[in-house]
């Protein structure tokens, strides 16, 4: 994971997540009112063949990010989308603080 903001818009909060090279059946995600907890999966076979020799690499990586939320958010009411590898979750506030 390369880059994570997390933007306080108001009435909700928004949480961009880069997740390069995961696919959507390898991220799993727990949304409660205080936290997002995040869980990608990750991996990789190469296998080569030639006369002489046979080659086969595999990978395997794991990624847990948890995020506690600034204030009570409507677990509920959050959105979600992953798109070209970024996760964003729009999470709209409970009581959300009027702004000066």
């Amino acid at each position: 994971m390369k880059k994570e903001d997390i933007l306080d818009k108001g009435n909700e909060i928004e949480i961009n997540l880069n997740f390069d090279g995961i696919d959507n059946d390898d991220l799993h995600l727990n949304i409660t009112d205080d936290f997002v907890e995040v869980k990608a999966r990750k991996q990789n076979a190469a296998a080569r063949e030639n006369e002489d020799y046979f080659i086969s690499k595999k990978s395997f990586a794991e990624i847990y990010r948890k995020i506690i939320f600034p204030e009570k958010i409507d677990a509920d009411e959050t959105k979600t989308s992953f798109e070209n590898g970024v996760l964003t979750i729009v999470a709209p506030k409970k009581n959300p603080k009027e702004l000066p």
